[in-house]
């Protein structure tokens, strides 16, 4: 009986230590993961800081884009819908017909339709782009672009006609469609030239 008993001590004391090993390797798994999590966040959050800092060094390229932000944020502390909407008024006139002379940026898209119909053409600097469609085979643009890859350097001059309008933030559907081109970094565009960048 006396055995017995020792025996189940044993177990209970054996099983004891299994249960705490378990209950610390649970925690110090729970720790590293955490720990991984952590240096992960971490680390996503430098990249996009560095990422971040290389886009507004790029918007410097293009002046008016600070006019841009400063308006947006007036539609924003604006009191009410009609002091919003002469703030996008105000924008709409100042944007189009807004000039870049020999920028530089990044094709971001050189497509066609079926057959090598119209193109699209869309070039970013920085966190804004500029998108002009419908270039038709015969156009110097369409055998300019002829030669380029996408997310290539290149040195674009043009004009901007509108602002796209993406979904904005807001209570009404004015609102919404109005913040939208007030605040947006996107912007049709005619363009008047584009090619490669210097090689340095």
């Amino acid at each position: 009986m006396e055995t017995a008993g020792k025996v189940m001590v044993g177990l209970g004391v054996g099983c004891l230590g299994f249960i705490l090993i378990g209950v610390f390797g649970l925690l110090t798994c729970t720790m590293c993961t955490g720990a991984a999590v952590s240096q992960g966040m971490a680390q996503m959050e430098e990249e996009e800081a560095t990422q971040l800092a290389a886009d507004q060094e790029a918007e410097r390229r293009v002046p008016w884009l600070a006019d841009v932000q400063e308006t947006c944020r007036q539609y924003d502390e604006a009191p009410n819908d009609i002091q919003k909407s002469a703030v996008f008024q105000r924008n709409q006139d100042f944007i189009r017909g807004q000039q870049l002379d020999s920028v530089r940026g990044e094709l971001d898209a050189a497509s066609t339709g079926h057959g090598g119909g119209g193109l699209l053409l869309r070039v970013k600097v920085g966190r804004s782009n500029y998108a002009q469609v419908g270039i038709r085979e015969g156009n110097p643009l369409y055998s300019q672009a002829a030669n380029l890859v996408e997310g290539q350097c290149v040195v674009f001059s043009g004009r901007v006609t509108d602002t796209f309008m993406f979904g904005g933030s807001g209570g009404g559907l004015l609102d919404s469609l109005e913040k939208s081109r007030v605040c947006s970094m996107s912007y049709m565009f005619e363009f008047f030239s584009i090619s490669p960048c210097p090689q340095s």
